[in-house]
């Protein structure tokens, strides 16, 4: 984004710095060590895999996010996957243990499912 060669405010915003990108690989190391047992553990790293997914993104950071996090974190590259698909599936608000088709499923029957619409006009 440079004008006349010289850079805008909107490419000198869009800048990624080498230290958020060790920020980010700091915290793909952080998510090895959530506290936590079991099934609140797990949910509490798939939470940290999407909010650092979305951070990923933001940044503009290219390749595969599920390798790049097995890269920094040491987890195994399925496990980082299965992690970031759970935390997806929560933000969206369904269980994360849920397959993708059974999301689109759902999906499919709120849309063809008839609601009570709202008399707007009703005084």
């Amino acid at each position: 984004m440079y004008e006349n060669g010289i850079e805008t405010k909107e490419a000198r915003r869009r800048k990624v710095s080498p230290r958020d990108i060790q920020e980010l690989q700091a915290r793909a190391v952080a998510l090895t060590t959530i506290p936590g047992h079991g099934r609140a553990r797990i949910l509490a790293q798939a939470r940290a895999a999407y909010a650092l997914r979305l951070d990923f993104l933001r940044h503009g950071l290219s390749g595969d996010y599920s390798t790049w996090l097995s890269t920094h974190s040491g987890l195994p590259r399925t496990t980082c996957y299965q992690r970031w698909k759970a935390g997806r599936a929560l933000a969206m608000g369904s269980r994360p243990t849920r397959n993708q088709s059974g999301l689109l499923q759902e999906q499919r029957e709120r849309e063809t499912t008839p609601v009570a619409g709202a008399d707007w006009d009703d005084d």
